[in-house]
């Protein structure tokens, strides 16, 4: 009896494991080829002054769009962004903060030697029209502002991810 309850909890965790792959495929599914909604009129936040912030990002060819509701230890900011941009000069970065506390996020940002614009927007509008998973932070690849893929620093493919945008140019 004691063998056959094993087998039935291994049945159970294999389905659940199974269910969780099939709920990121299609969630991952969903959000390719959908067009991003920018908001050029937010706050640009850059304390460092040391990357002048250029409304022509909205329109480029190739992005990556990041968005994060929070700071912290497991903030998608603490990536290593600042290696990806400097690689990556073809490419406009564009990063959405929703956080409430605009001092929070600049002395954040001072803090970290986080020299790259983010764009404050404590009202989620950017959330809310473009992001369609619950989540409290995403990075997209986005050609002509339509989605390509979901990826960021911490996924091994990502800066080829990153070639592959360009030399599909």
């Amino acid at each position: 009896m004691h063998k056959s309850h094993s087998l039935i909890k291994i049945i159970i965790s294999f389905f659940i494991c199974l269910l969780t792959l099939l709920i990121y495929c299609k969630n991952q599914n969903k959000s390719i080829g959908r067009e991003i909604s920018h908001y050029p009129d937010l706050v640009i936040i850059d304390p460092l002054r040391t990357n002048a912030f250029d409304k022509s990002w909205f329109n480029h060819e190739m992005q990556v769009v990041i968005y994060t509701s929070h700071l912290g230890k497991y903030s998608i900011l603490n990536f290593n962004w600042k290696e990806a941009i400097d690689n990556n000069p073809k490419i406009k970065f564009i990063i959405y903060y929703s956080g409430k506390d605009l001092e929070e996020i600049k002395d954040w940002m001072i803090k970290n030697k986080f020299d790259h614009p983010i764009l404050f927007d404590p009202e989620k509008r950017f959330y809310s029209k473009n992001v369609k998973d619950r989540v409290s932070s995403i990075a997209y690849i986005l050609r002509d502002n339509r989605i390509i893929k979901a990826s960021n620093p911490s996924i091994p493919s990502f800066q080829e991810d990153l070639n592959n945008l360009i030399q599909d140019k």
